[in-house]
């Protein structure tokens, strides 16, 4: 009786461990997509939140980040929910929601990217 125990324990571990295994592509970070953002001319990034999102049909998880209006530069990381080549758009958005400014860069999975932003004009 403790044979077929110690065989069906072994057995429970094998499929967990084949199903860890399978899974474990999904849950790497390569298909993540990194970048900068930056403000036309070099300039400061005004004070706002960004939200970086992939333009295009389908589900859209943006990444949210803050600026504190004092850096030239602001890194983001966000998963890329988009084929191979997509469009990544950023939005600059003052507390209440007000357009700031805006710019977009073509991107490939897994690629870094380099976002200017540019002053939106009512």
């Amino acid at each position: 009786m403790a044979r077929s125990i110690d065989r069906r324990t072994f057995l429970i571990a094998g499929i967990a461990a084949a199903a860890l295994l399978a899974a474990a592509p999904g849950m790497t970070s390569s298909g993540d997509v990194r970048g900068t953002v930056t403000y036309a001319g070099g300039e400061v990034i005004p004070e706002g939140r960004l939200v970086i999102a992939t333009d295009g049909d389908g589900p859209v998880t943006p990444a949210l980040v803050s600026s504190d209006g004092k850096s030239t530069e602001i890194a983001f990381e966000m998963p890329a929910d988009m084929p191979s080549t997509g469009q990544i758009v950023a939005r600059l958005e003052r507390a209440d929601g007000w357009l700031l400014a805006r710019g977009s860069a073509s991107v490939e999975a897994g690629g870094a990217v380099t976002i200017e932003l540019f002053e939106a004009m009512y």
